[in-house]
This record gives C-alpha cells, structure tokens and sequence, in this order.
C-alpha cells in the first residue's frame, strides 16, 4: 500500500514538474517574442522619414514638385528603407497630392529643380547609380524627362571628374540649359581645370550640345542662373569659399569672372535679373572658419559688367539667450536661399536661421535648431519685413514663388506644432511645408 502511494506521489511531483516547465518555456518564448516585437519597434522608430520638397513649379490648376523620399508613408509607391529616391509630384491648387512617381532608377538619388514644357517635365538632380558609388557616396549628375502622368521619356547621366550634381534647369527655344558641379571623388587628388561649376546645354532629346565649366575641381559649384537677352549670368562659388559670378554667351564661351570674398561652402545661391542688374542672396562668413558656424544671410546687387553696387548683411543674432539656456547665440547661421520681385518692386527672400541647441548639443556634437526666414527689401537694399516662420524643431524654407495676391513658399519641417501645415507630428519626421504667405509674411491658413 505504502508502495502504491510512494508511486503515485511520484508520478503527481512529475507531472507538477512538467507542467512548471512547460509554463516557463512558454514565458520565455512570450518574453522573446515581446522583446522582438519592442526591438523592431524601436528600431522603426528611430528611423526618420525623409520626404523632401527642392523644387516647385506652377502648372494648369495646381503645382509640380520635385525632391526626394523614402517612400514610407507613400500610398502608391514601396518604401525604400535606407535610401532616398527622387520624386516627382503633382499638387493642386490648394496643396493636396494627386500623385507622386519615384525614380526607380539607382540606389540614393534626388531631384534639385524642375521645368516645364508643353509635353511634361524636365527633372534634374543627382544619384549613386552603381553600387561601388553608393559605397562611395559620390554620384552622377542626372537629367530625366516625365510626361504629364509621370513616366519616363528620355533619362541621361553627366560625369567629369567622379562626383557630380545638377544644380537648376530652364529650357529656352533652342535647347535645355543646366547647371551644376563635377568635382573630384573625396581623397582623391588632382590639378584637374576641367571641372568645378558646370553649364551644361542639351537638346530636346536629351542630348548634350555643350558644356563649360569654372571654380576648380575640388569643390567648385554652380548653383543658379538668369538667362538674359545679352548672355548667361552663372552664381556659384568657386574652389576657395568665394562668391562667383561666370558670364558666358549661349554658346558657353566664358566672357568674365567676379568674386566676392567671403562665403559660405555654399556660395551664391540664387539670382535674378531686373531692370539690367543682378540680385544675388546666399550667405558671408563673419570669420572664417571651415564649418560655417558664424554666418549672415547676404543679399548683393550688380550690374551685368560685374561691378557691386549693394551689399547687405542680415542676423538674428541679437536674441539674447534666454534664461533655461536653450539656445546659444554667440554664433548664428543665417543663409538666403532664394528671391523674387513681388508687384510693389521689393525683393522677398527666403532662408533659414540657425542656432545652437544647448540642451541636446554635447562636448563632442553639436545641434541646431533652423527655423524658416521670411524678408523683404526695397531695390536699394532697405529691410522692410522679417519675420521667423516655424515651429518646435526644424524648419527649412528653400524656395518662393510670386502668386497673384500672395507669396508661395516651399521648404520642409519636422516640427510638430500643428499651426504648421504637413507636419510628422513626432518632431523626426521630415516632410515637405508648401504655405502661402501674404505680403507681410504671415502663414495664411
């Protein structure tokens, strides 16, 4: 009888084990899964989006954009995770996305600028379109054709010395005139003279005619052009930091150079032509350093000799730093990006500031916080209207366009206030901030 029981606890402790076991396993197995499940969330999570407007355009009842994205929340393309692919996107008037077609080709590439013509789009920008230039990061200048719905007709690659881009692109009867940089790779050496800023000329097949170059291999760059009834008048910078002005006849022969000392990596950035002088913004070093952490926004005036006739410098340094020590105002980055002349003969620009955010900045890295610039001049360089357009995080303006009874203006935002319109609402995310503004500047809703 003692033998029986003997047995049977046995067999109950056994089963009591198993079961314990069995629980434990299964907990584990619950545990690994919710782990995985919380390290792929917290990866995604730490990945930002990317959805760039550079360029805009106006079209019959609504805009066409150009730029750059991954794709993640895109309803009808596949997101591209770890690359960033060129878009073209159609707007209608009142800002909402009918559609948006990514470049398939390549592995990261991008769309600087956009022109119309009667049969679709000319989209030029740049792009690692091997694997050995993605693992190098350096990339092919490229020129590509959409029609009207967004597909593909003619698409060519440019390439001097290893490392190139396109900058802007209008299209006149004759031909198709670009600009932008081929320069050599990174750590490569050279004395090379055929590269630097590029002007190039195709036909409308997508075929090269010419192309010039200025500003040195190494770091030379064009970044914007007027077409002028005597000549082309190229900005840029050239391989030491200064402002550039190229005038060139048509046909790409070089008539005379200008520098202005000094600027930024960047250089001239945009130019227009009224009343037979040339408006130039970009940004001037207030001294000199190698990362353009003191700069103010610039806004120069020429006449088509190449003589200066205006200089004007902008900061907003003077904002006192306030006292929980969020920002840090003992330099400030401020940069035009762009202008046009509105309908009471002012210049409007747009730009960024930028300031040093003390709370996340550490001994060995530093954060800015970019906040959007909204200014108006006269034409003889007095400042009528500034105004700081952003939100909690980071707001770039990048380009202006002249409206009937007010100004559109395009850039990106990662802010997540929600007085500004297409914000993430994380405060990561980066997606494209197209506003209209009125005369003085402030957001019309």
């Amino acid at each position: 009888m003692k033998a029986k029981t003997k047995k049977k606890l046995n067999y109950d402790l056994i089963k009591k084990v198993i079961k314990i076991t069995a629980i434990i396993c299964v907990s584990i197995i619950v545990i690994e899964v919710m782990y995985l499940i919380f390290a792929y969330w917290r990866n995604e999570s730490k990945n930002t989006y990317y959805n760039v407007v550079n360029a805009i355009e106006k079209v019959d009842d609504g805009y066409v954009v150009v730029g750059n994205s991954d794709f993640k929340h895109s309803k009808g393309n596949s997101y591209t995770k770890g690359y960033t692919k060129g878009k073209l996107a159609l707007y209608t008037e009142d800002h909402q996305l009918l559609w948006e077609k990514k470049y398939e080709k390549g592995y990261n590439t991008t769309f600087n600028d956009v022109a119309v013509v009667e049969d679709g789009y000319i989209a030029v920008g740049s792009g690692q379109m091997s694997e050995e230039q993605a693992q190098d990061e350096v990339n092919d200048a490229i020129i590509v054709k959409f029609d009207k719905e967004g597909n593909v007709v003619f698409e060519n690659q440019f390439q001097i010395l290893g490392d190139s881009k396109f900058t802007k692109v209008k299209v006149v009867e004759s031909g198709i005139y670009v600009v932008g940089q081929s320069i050599l790779e990174p750590m490569v050496l050279g004395l090379q003279t055929n590269g630097g800023g590029v002007l190039v000329k195709y036909d409308f097949e997508g075929k090269e005619i010419f192309h010039s170059n200025f500003g040195g291999g190494k770091s030379g760059l064009f970044n914007d052009f007027v077409i002028s009834s005597d000549g082309i008048y190229v900005v840029g910078k050239d391989a030491t930091n200064t402002g550039l002005i190229v005038k060139y006849t048509m046909d790409g022969d070089r008539e005379w150079i200008r520098n202005y000392s000094y600027t930024d990596t960047l250089g001239f950035s945009s130019v227009i032509e009224y009343n037979g002088e040339l408006y130039i913004v970009g940004s001037t070093k207030v001294k000199e350093d190698k990362d353009d952490y003191d700069i103010d926004g610039l806004l120069v005036k020429y006449d088509k000799t190449g003589r200066l006739l205006m200089e004007k410098k902008f900061t907003v340094n003077e904002r006192v730093e306030d006292e929980n020590k969020v920002i840090d105002t003992s330099v400030s980055m401020d940069r035009f990006n762009d202008l046009v002349i509105d309908q009471d003969q002012n210049l409007v620009i747009v730009g960024q500031t930028t300031v040093k955010d003390v709370k996340e900045s550490t001994k060995n890295l530093n954060v800015f916080r970019y906040n959007g610039l909204f200014l108006k001049y006269s034409l003889d360089g007095e400042l009528l209207e500034h105004k700081e357009l952003g939100g909690s995080r980071d707001d770039y303006l990048s380009e202006i366009m002249l409206e009937d009874d007010h100004y559109l203006i395009v850039g990106t935002s990662n802010s997540k206030d929600q007085d500004l319109k297409q914000t993430g609402g994380n405060g990561k995310d980066y997606k494209p901030w197209i506003i209209n503004a009125d005369k003085e500047g402030n957001i019309i809703k």
